[in-house]
């Protein structure tokens, strides 16, 4: 049975999002698809990257083999070409607005918030998930563009820069949680000898904004250890 009007579904991801381990859940995912209606990948999280399209082809590939699910890229769209008539700014738009299923994943959060800002995508994936439209993914950089605030991960992970609050896309506001959302981040060659959610919040959280409460979960080890005075509760 596929995703009514009104019963839609909003996944969220960490890294690891085309993963083998993740096949299952994004079987499942794509099994709530309405009707025959496009399957959009955003290209914006990672439109920056010289090697883009070999990032769009890998996934592309990822889900047609693993999944079972035939999918086109959205590119980032020129922000010179946005705001014409008849651009290709308004295609994607509406793409990405009647799609049965759109999955945002690896990148940069402030880069994809700054896009998403300019191109008008930002909107389109708030009223995608007011209206219960469809399966909405968001994974890795994506995931944390979803709460009212988000961390700017590239920043302060890769290049030192304070911890700092932008705003976010706040989808998970238009259903009634005002939260922020900062998923376990792993790079292939840093992450595999340390998880990197210490790295972007340490254990004595950063400044939260004012009417939000920021609570770390922290993440799993392989065997249990023992809890020292300082972990937090």
């Amino acid at each position: 049975m596929g995703v009514e009007e009104g019963r839609g579904i909003l996944a969220l991801m960490g890294s690891g999002e085309t993963s083998p381990t993740m096949v299952t859940l994004h079987r499942e995912l794509a099994a709530h698809r309405g009707g025959d209606r496009d399957a959009v990948i955003l290209e914006t999280p990672y439109g920056f990257q010289v090697n883009r399209d070999d990032i769009s082809t890998r996934a592309r590939e990822y889900f047609r083999k693993s999944v079972g699910l035939t999918t086109e890229v959205a590119p980032d769209a020129d922000s010179s070409s946005i705001g014409t008539a008849d651009n290709e700014g308004d295609r994607i738009r509406d793409r990405v607005r009647r799609a049965s299923w759109v999955f945002s994943g690896p990148g940069s959060p402030s880069y994809a918030l700054e896009r998403w800002h300019t191109q008008r995508l930002g909107e389109i994936l708030c009223e995608r998930v007011a209206r219960r439209h469809g399966v909405t993914v968001m994974a890795s950089a994506a995931a944390c563009t979803v709460g009212f605030a988000a961390l700017p991960v590239y920043e302060v992970y890769k290049a030192g820069h304070p911890p700092v609050w932008l705003d976010g896309l706040n989808l998970l506001g238009t259903l009634g949680l005002p939260v922020a959302v900062v998923p376990q981040i792993w790079w292939v060659a840093e992450g595999r000898a340390a998880p990197s959610l210490f790295c972007i919040v340490p254990p004595a959280p950063i400044r939260a904004p004012p009417t939000f409460r920021l609570r770390v979960a922290r993440p799993l080890s392989r065997r249990p250890s023992r809890r020292r005075k300082h972990d937090s509760a």
